[in-house]
């Protein structure tokens, strides 16, 4: 039981990190930015090289908005920030 609810809170607290955005936008843009309704993608029928996103480790299986293709494997990231620092040093996110 205190398993589930550690894990649970982990992916909820993963889920909190990546969906933040451009920590760099001034605050009126980004509450304006959180106001639009998303566009729905179309990256659930893909599989992915890894089920997890590289940098920040949220399962793929909650959301992908980016992906990208690295040594002919593809890779789904649950932000564009988490692809940004992922493109910065692949090797440093892929074990």
């Amino acid at each position: 039981m205190i398993k589930s609810i550690l894990v649970l809170g982990l992916a909820a607290a993963s889920l909190l990190s990546c969906h933040q955005g451009n920590p760099n936008q001034p605050k009126a843009a980004a509450s304006q930015a959180m106001v639009k309704p998303k566009a729905k993608n179309n990256f659930k029928h893909l599989s992915y090289a890894s089920k997890t996103d590289p940098v920040c480790g949220m399962p793929v299986t909650a959301g992908i908005e980016d992906t990208l293709t690295y040594k002919g494997k593809l890779y789904g990231f649950c932000s564009t920030g988490c692809k940004e620092e992922f493109v910065k040093n692949p090797k440093a996110y892929l074990h």
